[in-house]
């Protein structure tokens, strides 16, 4: 796996799920603004992790929240959705999580004064 950085914003709260074997994880969705010929688009991510790391902080990830997500870039997939159009799901499995100040959600900030972890 690769490391990657992200700067987004959550467009899907966090959800819950404990396995089988009784590990407990997190998972939301990150929307990182890009630009493309010219032209903004949004590329989606879903951003999975252990939830004893950031159960603390998953009441304070609500939509429109600015963030930096540190981790590990997982294998994308490809499905169709509903409408049958073949789409790309792009996965990252999270090591940090920091906060970024409000309104710079596409600004990659130097310090790491809102780091949580």
């Amino acid at each position: 796996m690769q490391h990657i950085d992200l700067i987004g914003f959550v467009s899907k709260e966090p959800e819950f799920k404990t396995l089988d074997s009784g590990l407990k994880l997190m998972n939301f969705s990150l929307g990182v603004n890009i630009r493309q010929r010219g032209e903004e688009k949004v590329v989606w991510y879903s951003v999975a992790g252990k939830a004893c790391d950031f159960e603390k902080i998953s009441s304070y990830l609500t939509k429109g929240k600015g963030l930096l997500v540190k981790g590990a870039l997982e294998v994308p997939y490809v499905y169709q959705t509903k409408d049958g159009v073949s789409a790309v799901k792009m996965g990252v499995w999270a090591h940090s999580i920091n906060f970024l100040p409000k309104g710079s959600s596409q600004k990659k900030e130097e310090s790491n004064e809102n780091s949580l972890f």
